[in-house]
């Protein structure tokens, strides 16, 4: 994908940045983004202190997943009662919450590892070659971010 682009649009207007460089220092993220454009950003680090979700559980997030068909709103149920709809909601975001509560760190923490491992077994060895491309065409040693 990063070839095709670099080909399509030129390799110097093709800027490619990993995501987790944007996780480890944001200033330097925006300061090689601001350098790319030629244009000064200006950010506030204080914003992106901010943290969410602190307290979501996964374990019950991942188990009752079915809720969200109550609690977010979709195409599907334009036609569904209002009234009920919200009345439904309220209940659904009440019923996590209260499950939530009632959660344990533990299971939190080996439904968390669990889903990991899924993913780590799935992309296991799988994107070493591209990983390996992708770092000659943007300039980039991706095993500084923790690719393979």
């Amino acid at each position: 994908m990063i070839n095709y682009y670099q080909t399509e649009f030129q390799k110097q207007n093709v800027l490619v940045l990993p995501y987790e460089l944007f996780q480890r220092d944001k200033m330097v993220f925006f300061d090689k983004l601001s350098q790319f454009l030629n244009i000064e950003i200006k950010i506030d680090p204080e914003k992106f202190r901010k943290q969410y979700n602190l307290k979501s559980n996964h374990y019950i997030n991942y188990h009752f997943r079915f809720l969200n068909n109550y609690i977010n709103s979709s195409s599907s149920l334009n036609g569904a009662n209002g009234l009920r709809f919200h009345k439904s909601k309220k209940f659904s975001k009440k019923l996590k919450r209260f499950l939530s509560y009632f959660g344990s760190d533990m299971k939190d923490k080996a439904i968390q590892a669990k889903l990991m491992k899924v993913v780590q077994e799935w992309s296991k060895e799988k994107f070493i070659e591209s990983n390996k491309i992708s770092s000659e065409l943007i300039g980039e040693d991706l095993t500084n971010y923790g690719y393979e």
